[in-house]
């Protein structure tokens, strides 16, 4: 009899290893690619002091060429949003500072239509992983946008997800958001910086 309930004790205590082990496995970012900040492999530590808040770049500056696919499959390049003012923020529905900002974000969208409120997912999934996530969280005003292979967020330097950028109707960089922001908090300064 203590045989069975130490075989028993020991396969659930593997089960539930297992599980710690799967769930800690979703949760850590793809080798080599963003890590959100507060997860493993982000900067350790506190976080780093203004996190949320806007980054001025200045002198504005050209962002590199990076290539964008969408929901469809199409592929654009940042000058697709040449002439408008643009919030182009690096994601992923595993990250949960990203999933707490995305309501803030398409707040943003929806008061501000001046702007081109961008999303991209890294999301190795696709636009099946993205579709299901804004229909689970209600985000209908926000364009599906991806970063399939991770080299648009690694040209444009992310430091980790979420990171925005803050891109004038000109083309130019002129300010970063890293970490999770509210951005209905932000638009103000985020209005004025764009001009």
């Amino acid at each position: 009899m203590q045989v069975m309930v130490r075989r028993a004790l020991l396969a659930g205590g593997i089960a539930a290893a297992g599980t710690v082990a799967g769930l800690w496995w979703l949760r850590k970012p793809v080798p080599g690619g963003p890590t959100p900040r507060g997860m493993p492999g982000a900067t350790q530590g506190a976080a780093p002091a203004g996190l949320g808040t806007i980054k001025p770049v200045s002198p504005p500056k050209v962002p590199p060429a990076v290539t964008l696919v969408n929901a469809d499959g199409r592929t654009a390049g940042l000058a697709a949003w040449r002439g408008r003012k643009l919030v182009l923020n690096f994601w992923a529905t595993w990250c949960i500072p990203c999933v707490r900002e995305m309501p803030s974000l398409q707040a943003l969208a929806k008061a501000t239509p001046e702007l081109a409120v961008v999303p991209v997912s890294a999301d190795a999934g696709g636009a099946k992983v993205v579709r299901k996530f804004y229909a689970e969280h209600g985000i209908t005003a926000l364009p599906v946008w991806l970063d399939p292979d991770g080299k648009a967020g690694a040209a444009m330097g992310i430091p980790g997800l979420p990171t925005t950028f803050l891109i004038g109707a000109d083309g130019d960089v002129r300010g970063m958001v890293e970490g999770g922001a509210d951005w209905m908090a932000l638009r103000p300064k985020v209005l004025a910086l764009l001009g």
